[in-house]
């Protein structure tokens, strides 16, 4: 669920909570979710990494300077913009057999692409106070036209954080034998 930013804004300190009542009359309720101050992102880096046609890519990390005054995990999201050169196909069957012909964009284009799946966490358990750099995507080298990234960090709770941890367990379990005993993940509506 989405808030319209334009009418309302979430304060830092305070816990928010989402009620929800579907057309047949079930009611669900969030258990509240507080606001935690943000943490700025020092930095952000690319590293190339090295590979065949498809399979080279850049590593993204970012630098942040972690506060010492108390226990911060963090999340973070990310969106990709890739340049696009042809933004239509059209298709033609004629007597002469089926054409193809590509229509080049008139203007600048983008194919916006946001990974849902991908989950980048950290715990400053460890590192309370420090600077700490972290690995947040691989984005995949496949042409040469301009590319943009947005990256979003969250400052979570302890709670949002441990259901994520959980979660991304889940999704790296391959089905080996070394892998994390499947878990119950319990979410916070009731």
């Amino acid at each position: 669920y989405k808030t319209d930013s334009a009418s309302f804004r979430g304060i830092v300190g305070r816990s928010y909570s989402v009620n929800i009542k579907t057309l047949d009359g079930k009611q669900y309720k969030s258990k509240p979710e507080p606001i935690l101050p943000p943490v700025p992102i020092d930095s952000i880096s690319s590293r190339f990494v090295p590979g065949q046609i498809r399979t080279a890519s850049f590593e993204v990390s970012v630098k942040v300077s972690d506060p010492s005054v108390s226990k911060n995990y963090y999340r973070w999201k990310w969106r990709n913009y890739d340049t696009i050169e042809i933004c239509r196909i059209s298709r033609v069957k004629s007597d002469a057999g089926s054409f193809v012909y590509l229509s080049p964009c008139c203007q600048k284009c983008w194919q916006i692409t946001t990974c849902y799946g991908c989950l980048a966490l950290f715990s400053d358990e460890l590192t309370n106070g420090k600077s700490f750099t972290q690995k947040i995507a691989n984005v995949p080298y496949d042409n040469y036209y301009d590319y943009y990234m947005q990256i979003d960090q969250y400052s979570i709770s302890k709670e949002n954080y441990n259901y994520w941890n959980l979660v991304q367990g889940q999704i790296s379990n391959s089905g080996g034998i070394f892998d994390n005993t499947p878990a119950f993940i319990e979410g916070n509506v009731y």
